[in-house]
C-alpha cells in the first residue's frame, strides 16, 4: 500500500517506534500531515521509513492478524509439547494438520530449521524429553 492509496474516512492502524506502538483510528485529514479522528497527526514523509500504515479492510492487514493468530497457537502448542502428547484429541489433530501440510514439508522445513538452529534434530530432542 502507497499513501496514495488512503483517503479521508479511511479506517487505518498506525505502527511508531519500529512496531513497539500502535494506535487505530479513522482519517480525518490528509494534508501535509495524516491526522485522525482522536487528534493523532503523522507526517506524511515519515510514512514507510519510521511510521507504517495499514488499511484495516486490506487483504495484507487480514492476512496479517491470521499469521499472528497462527503464530500464537503455535507458540502455544510448543510451549505445552508434553501435555498435547499426552492429550490423544489434541496429538490427532496435530497429525492431522502435519498430514495437510504435507509430511515432505514438514521435514524438509523441520531440516532448514535445525541447520539454522531453531529446533533440535530428532535424536537430541528425544535425549533432552527423556532428562526431563
Amino acid at each position: 500500500m502507497t499513501i496514495s492509496d488512503l483517503l479521508v474516512g479511511d479506517e487505518v492502524i498506525v505502527f511508531t517506534n519500529y512496531g513497539r506502538e500502535c494506535v487505530s483510528g479513522v482519517i480525518a485529514a490528509l494534508g501535509y500531515c495524516i491526522r485522525l479522528e482522536g487528534g493523532e497527526e503523522f507526517l506524511r514523509r515519515d510514512v514507510g521509513r519510521t511510521v507504517l500504515i495499514a488499511k484495516t479492510d486490506s487483504d495484507d492487514y487480514r492476512l496479517a492478524v491470521k499469521m499472528q493468530r497462527v503464530n500464537s497457537i503455535v507458540s502455544a502448542l510448543e510451549y505445552k509439547d508434553k501435555a498435547i502428547a499426552e492429550n490423544a484429541d489434541l496429538f490427532e489433530a496435530i497429525e492431522k494438520i502435519a498430514g495437510l501440510l504435507g509430511e515432505d514439508v514438514v521435514a524438509k522445513d523441520n531440516e532448514r530449521l535445525v541447520s539454522m538452529g531453531a529446533a533440535k534434530e530428532r535424536t537430541n530432542y528425544l535425549y533432552h524429553a527423556l532428562r526431563r
